[in-house]
């Protein structure tokens, strides 16, 4: 899968959810019925971390996506 460079993904593996306060991994982004909801998130809902790494969204109180993470 090809990481979305569009705003506001601007090319990071690693999004958060400010509603949910879930992180996903947009490089196994899971679709389908059963998928994560990355493209239900608003804009105004984006969250990106700086260093871009799974560390720093737990770091930040972010859950993983049970679907594209798991429990990682």
């Amino acid at each position: 899968m090809v990481r979305r460079r569009d705003p506001p993904f601007n090319g990071h593996r690693y999004v958060g959810d400010k509603r949910n306060r879930l992180v996903h991994d947009l490089d196994r982004e899971a679709r389908g019925l059963r998928g994560c909801r990355v493209v239900n998130i608003l804009v105004h809902d984006v969250v990106t971390f700086e260093p871009d790494t799974l560390r720093e969204a737990y770091r930040r109180g972010y859950d993983f996506c049970p679907c594209c993470i798991g429990e990682a």
